[in-house]
């Protein structure tokens, strides 16, 4: 049987992708075969057709319990020829698969690694002799891969004992260095080496060299299609980011790991549903997001590797439509990705300081050996936190002074790790398919099978020692993954404070008699900084983008082009800098409020005189000489925005609050206008001017039409726009003018701004409980607030707050004359709640 009607019979697929069937012929020809593929570049099939060919079994390594079943089930629709063994299954079902291999019914024996240690199953496999080892994942057996696991050490020495010599490795991210560590970890004879799969021919790739980020961003954002995702190296980055670009019409939430469960499980559905189109966030965002028409992604700040930039650039554009990508690079950026290594491994000085502060703060003298253990107690933690030694440092110096041999870690008597699902296990179902990582998706399976029904109702301790076995991975990894799934708002996860209590193996000492082993830092240092280099040559590089990726990964074409990169299209995007500095002389004069001397305004702007630094725009144009400023004050001159007289600048006109906040509302609306135009545009395949102007849009935005013939009414709105975007303005409008008239309204009835946020969860339709959860307020002040909302707003929709049926039995009541919200409580025997009672009472103008 040839590989093409294996294909087709298990796999329902006509031809293979490029690369599949060099790699499935070299294997065939008993050649030591090394691919590197994309997830989801088909490289399973490479060597389950080889495994379908042979006569004999052939066993494939893996430490991922859910792909093992889904590939197991999805080969054995056809034919039952495949099975599993991992620690998973019980004795019962891997005796019955030892009976099927003896059968020879079995082509294709997925195991994992801790199974190399197990006597019995090496003798087994070692007494039916197997065709071929294929190794999955086979990064994992490199210390410089992303994923390291000592278990798959075990690897070579297990195919020698039971005579395999037909050796094939697989994965999906491996650089030249981990390339080589695969090859000489596993034995192989002159492997040929394939790298297919990591052109994303959809992705218009560039790079941005700009010291003015935030207005570049908004650029980019209005110009360029949604949804978006815009990374950031730090959470205060989010934050600040999404302020400034809804303040200046962009509307964006904020997420990252210092959110709560539900707030970030709030942001992710309604990325996913559409109702938020921009999101400002950290690499904490994107794990499991099951979104495929995301259109554009930047980076605001350089991250510190090209194979987490590859992965997030890679949600882009899954539907195959063209997305832009944008990376906007400051030499400074660099910085921060320096921090970040160097606060991941300490120096000698701060290790000392950690081994010092342990020894004083359990008053242990010079040359004695304490009697009992070390408590690595919260007031010593705090303390070198104030030395800036963070948690990073601190579990780092603790590993070096173990492997140097004066303390060490004692995990007995440590405290416990809780985890809960705060989800149906549907929606965990639902959350796994989706997840692009199949360790966190073993990871979110087995808790759910392990623990069962009560770890979806209440925080539920486990134990990482059994999950490490079960996965085959190391204690630290599960746990690593675990705050990973915490962080993106599918469990929460409670780890135990840092190691409770610490062993002394040799007798206090003085510093200049320590030794340290720095040995491991100073290798993983110059690794994450060779990576973060290689980062930073793609910043500057010239040539094609997409190659430079391409060639990082080793899928090597000297005469590639992807012909959509900035440098292949030589179209570089760039602010105008007179544009720049004349927002930020205007926005000096406006919260000045009076006229200031040339050389004063020079003096803020450029950050020249620290008595200025409070205002907001203090050396926001630090990086421009004092002529190009001068020269923005003439053309604002030049413009009647402002005036100049004997040099003093003040604004032309005073802007009075009222004027400004209509400016303000006018302006969003006109930005959303604009959303929809683009939309419009990009439907129809027409220039946004064709499908309505700018000049008529502005016109819109001020005269704020509500109906079809109000619209019709403007000057230069045609039939022909109406048909293709006057529904969607009028329903932006309406919109616009409810929130401006809440607004108003929370204003004169001196409301807080929180009814505000009531009002919007509202609008997105959430329950009574999400709303309780997100705010932190309790159901029956929120019941409150919405009888306010409703007094303000009769046609406030809040039907949908109440279960099947539940709104019709009030009102039936309230018409009866029943209105006190006691009487009704004991009338529906408490079954609805006050909150509910409430509202209904406030619909029916009751309250």
């Amino acid at each position: 049987m040839k590989p093409e009607k294996i294909l087709k019979e298990f796999f329902g697929y006509e031809n293979f992708r490029p690369g599949q069937k060099e790699i499935i012929d070299s294997i065939l020809e008993g050649r030591n075969t090394l691919a590197i593929m994309p997830t989801g570049g088909g490289k399973s099939i490479c060597y389950q057709i080889p495994a379908l060919l042979s006569d004999s079994l052939s066993i494939v390594i893996s430490p991922l319990i859910s792909l093992m079943k889904d590939q197991v089930d999805s080969i054995n629709q056809k034919e039952e020829v495949a099975a599993y063994i991992n620690s998973s299954i019980d004795p019962k079902e891997i005796y019955s698969t030892y009976r099927n291999i003896d059968s020879g019914k079995i082509k294709l024996l997925y195991v994992a690694p801790e199974k190399l240690d197990n006597k019995d199953f090496t003798e087994k496999i070692r007494s039916v002799k197997p065709a071929f080892l294929f190794v999955d994942e086979a990064h994992c057996i490199s210390e410089w891969g992303h994923n390291f696991r000592p278990s798959y050490r075990k690897i070579k020495e297990f195919g020698e004992y039971v005579g395999i010599a037909k050796i094939s490795a697989f994965t999906a991210t491996a650089t030249e260095d981990v390339r080589e560590d695969i090859v000489a970890q596993l034995g192989m004879k002159n492997p040929r080496v394939f790298v297919y799969g990591f052109e994303r021919s959809n992705l218009h790739l560039n790079v941005i060299r700009t010291l003015r980020k935030k207005e570049t961003l908004l650029k980019i954002l209005n110009e360029n299609g949604k949804p978006a995702i815009v990374y950031t190296a730090t959470r205060r980055y989010t934050e600040e980011l999404a302020k400034f670009l809804t303040d200046n019409g962009v509307v964006s939430s904020y997420y990252h790991a210092g959110l709560t469960t539900e707030m970030r499980k709030i942001i992710q559905d309604d990325f996913i549903s559409g109702r938020t189109q921009t999101i400002i966030a950290t690499n904490a965002f994107g794990m499991g997001i099951d979104k495929s028409d995301i259109r554009t992604i930047v980076h605001y700040n350089i991250p510190g590797n090209l194979e987490n930039y590859y992965q997030e650039i890679g949600r882009a554009g899954r539907d195959g439509k063209p997305s832009n990508i944008f990376l906007l690079y400051d030499e400074q950026d660099v910085n921060i990705q320096e921090y970040f290594i160097n606060n991941s491994f300490p120096n000698r000085s701060q290790v000392e300081l950690v081994y010092n502060s342990i020894c004083d703060h359990h008053k242990i003298a010079l040359n004695t050996f304490p009697d009992k253990p070390a408590r690595l107690e919260p007031a010593l933690i705090a303390y070198l936190e104030k030395q800036k030694i963070n948690k990073a440092l601190l579990e780092s110096s603790l590993k070096i002074l173990e492997k140097s041999g004066y303390m060490k870690p004692d995990k007995s008597n440590s405290s416990k790790y809780y985890v809960a699902i705060p989800h149906t296990y549907e929606k965990i179902d639902s959350f796994a398919k989706k997840l692009e990582d199949n360790e966190l998706k073993d990871l979110l399976y087995l808790l759910a099978k392990l623990y069962k029904e009560k770890i979806f109702v209440r925080k539920t301790e486990i134990s990482i020692k059994k999950l490490s076995e079960i996965i085959g991975a190391t204690e630290k990894e599960i746990a690593e993954n675990l705050e990973l799934l915490d962080r993106s708002g599918i469990i929460n996860f409670t780890r135990p404070t840092l190691h409770v209590e610490i062993k002394f193996i040799k007798e206090r000492l003085r510093n200049d008699l320590l030794k340290f082993d720095f040995s491991d830092n100073e290798r993983l240092i110059k690794h994450h900084r060779t990576k973060l280099q290689r980062m930073i040559d793609y910043a500057h590089t010239n040539d094609c983008r997409m190659k430079f990726i391409l060639d990082y990964f080793g899928e090597k074409n000297d005469n590639y082009e992807c012909g959509k990169c900035d440098n292949c299209t030589n179209v570089k995007i760039a602010l105008s800098d007179n544009d720049y500095i004349k927002g930020h002389i205007l926005s000096v004069l406006r919260e000045y409020n009076n006229p200031l001397h040339t050389q004063t305004l020079t003096k803020i702007l450029t950050g020249a005189d620290p008595n200025y630094s409070n205002y907001a725009s203090y050396a926001s144009c630090a990086h421009f000489a004092a002529w190009e400023i001068e020269d923005s004050i003439t053309d604002l001159q030049n413009e009647n925005k402002i005036e100049c007289k004997n040099g003093l600048v003040k604004l032309k006109v005073a802007i009075k609050r009222d004027d400004l906040n209509d400016y303000e509302s006018r302006l969003i609306l006109l930005n959303k206008l604009k959303e929809i135009r683009k939309e419009a545009s990009q439907k129809f395949n027409q220039p946004a001017y064709m499908i309505c102007p700018d000049d008529v849009l502005i016109e819109i935005a001020r005269r704020k039409p509500s109906s079809y013939s109000e619209l019709m009414s403007i000057r230069g709105f045609t039939k022909y726009m109406y048909n293709k975007l006057g529904e969607e303005i009028l329903s932006v409008i309406k919109t616009a003018e409810e929130e401006n008239s809440l607004d108003k309204k929370l204003s004169e009835k001196n409301l807080p701004q929180n009814f505000r946020k009531i009002y919007e969860l509202v609008q997105k339709r959430y329950s009574l409980r999400d709303m309780s959860s997100i705010t932190g307020l309790p159901e029956s002040v929120i019941s409150v607030q919405l009888e306010t909302l409703i007094g303000i707003l009769p046609e406030l929709e809040t039907d949908y707050l109440f279960d099947k049926g539940e709104l019709e039995l009030i009102n039936e009541k309230i018409n009866e004359g029943i209105r006190d919200i006691k009487n009704l409580y004991k009338i529906f025997e408490g079954k609805i709640s006050y909150s509910k009672l409430r509202i209904a009472l406030a619909r029916k103008g009751f309250s």
